[in-house]
């Protein structure tokens, strides 16, 4: 594995050579120290992540690009893991009018959709940029499957999850993804609107799923829509929707077939920004997503009809200790954030100071997916409450404090199970990052 990494940089730096004048390479080096608290007994584990990770770019020739980037990771339960997060090729192609662009991608990069939620993780593939005068669209197909697995965070099945598990799988799950998405902008009074629909096909080989006990295939479709936009002076807002649909292994009546998924995501986000009060930020966040009471497991747990449990491809983790799918889940955020110190001078600007609280509830008595209490009947899950301490003096250095405490639903008929399943969980992370 080492040696595939290095030979693919050396292949980049040999191919930037051709244009030595707009050459350009750097790196950072990142440090994450964490303690996590949890039991009645107080347990602590330690975790120590160290990444370095090199990148480079250059022009070749006057409309084509090449950038590429690779990590080395140490932790202390696995001394070394080499990856390619980046390798692209773009290709920027002038219109005839100066209001019109064209960009082509190719190799990986991340891919996200407008909301972040239903996926955003790197991935192989093809992207079209095409900027008009009102709208931006973007087209993208690629594939998971030449992914390392311990990266990746796609793990929509039980076959997913058992091959993360297993020392002889070194790759991602198999599957092929597609997006179009289209963004009108200033339709009315500076509001966007967002279009998007996002397919994803598993091409988990045949030869995997003969035991249908342990999963069969996932294939969904998801059809986006949102608004946003900013109708009065420093107030930002979001919403957005989701339709699920797609097919899933199921066991009802005693047999295994596929059902059909008819599922549902919605959220919101209210931002505003007071004016003259330390730069401060007030964010109201809420998102739900739809569950099925019938569904004893998070993965392949149908047990009645069509699966109505939304299930995302790979969206971006938001909080600090408790970090469940969104699939049958209602979050709610109140966060607030300023720098305390700003008219202190020019340095106070760079400290900034966030307090968060999330209240977690899930829409249905059905599964969520972390492990939970099967017998419960009450739909509180959790509370947690988050503080975040960064200081970032330069825009090549960084340090940042965060700490949260999630406190569960283990009462008498609660979510989770005292001890067996979930406690009082606290996690202190410190993390700093150099950039050269």
């Amino acid at each position: 594995m080492k040696k595939v990494f290095l030979l693919i940089i050396t292949g980049c730096l040999l191919l930037s050579a051709f244009s030595l004048s707009a050459f350009d390479i750097g790196g950072a080096i990142d440090n994450q120290s964490a303690v996590e608290l949890e039991g009645s007994t107080v347990e602590a584990s330690f975790l120590q992540f160290d990444k370095l990770t090199l990148w480079l770019e250059s022009d070749i020739g006057k409309n084509f690009y090449i950038g590429a980037q690779g990590s080395y990771t140490f932790s202390l339960t696995r001394y070394y893991l080499f990856d390619l997060e980046l390798l692209k090729f773009r290709s920027e192609i002038p219109l005839p009018s100066a209001n019109m662009f064209l960009s082509i991608d190719a190799g990986r990069f991340p891919v996200t959709d407008f909301t972040e939620r239903v996926l955003s993780h790197p991935l192989d593939g093809l992207n079209l940029h095409m900027k008009f005068p009102f709208m931006n669209t973007t087209l993208f197909a690629g594939y998971s499957g030449l992914l390392f697995k311990e990266p990746s965070r796609i793990i929509m099945s039980k076959h997913d999850a058992a091959d993360r598990l297993s020392n002889s799988v070194l790759l991602a799950p198999s599957r092929l993804i597609g997006m179009a998405e289209f963004d009108f902008f200033d339709l009315f009074l500076r509001q966007d609107l967002m279009l998007n629909y996002i397919i994803q096909w598993d091409f988990t080989p045949e030869t995997d799923l003969t035991d249908e006990t342990k999963g069969g295939k996932l294939n969904t479709h998801y059809i986006g829509l949102g608004l946003g936009g900013s109708p009065f002076t420093n107030f930002y807002y979001d919403a957005y929707g989701y339709l699920g649909l797609g097919t899933t292994l199921s066991y009802i009546n005693g047999e295994y077939v596929d059902a059909n998924i008819l599922a549902w995501m919605a959220g919101a986000s209210l931002r505003w920004y007071p004016e003259k009060k330390l730069y401060s930020r007030i964010l109201l966040d809420f998102v739900i997503g739809s569950g099925d009471k019938d569904n004893y497991t998070f993965t392949e747990g149908n047990t009645y009809k069509m699966s109505t449990l939304f299930v995302p491809i790979a969206g971006t983790p938001r909080d600090t200790v408790f970090t469940p799918e969104v699939g049958n889940m209602m979050i709610g955020t109140l966060s607030y954030s300023l720098k305390p110190f700003a008219q202190l001078g020019t340095h106070g600007k760079y400290f900034q100071v966030e307090v968060q609280g999330v209240v977690y509830l899930r829409p249905t008595i059905g599964a969520i997916s972390e492990d939970y209490n099967t017998a419960s009947d009450s739909i509180y899950v959790g509370t947690e409450a988050d503080l975040s301490l960064n200081y970032r003096p330069f825009s090549d250095f960084g340090v940042s404090l965060n700490g949260g405490v999630f406190i569960p639903n283990t009462l008498t008929g609660g979510v989770f199970l005292w001890e067996t399943q979930r406690t009082v969980e606290a996690k202190i992370k410190l993390d700093f990052s150099l950039s050269f």
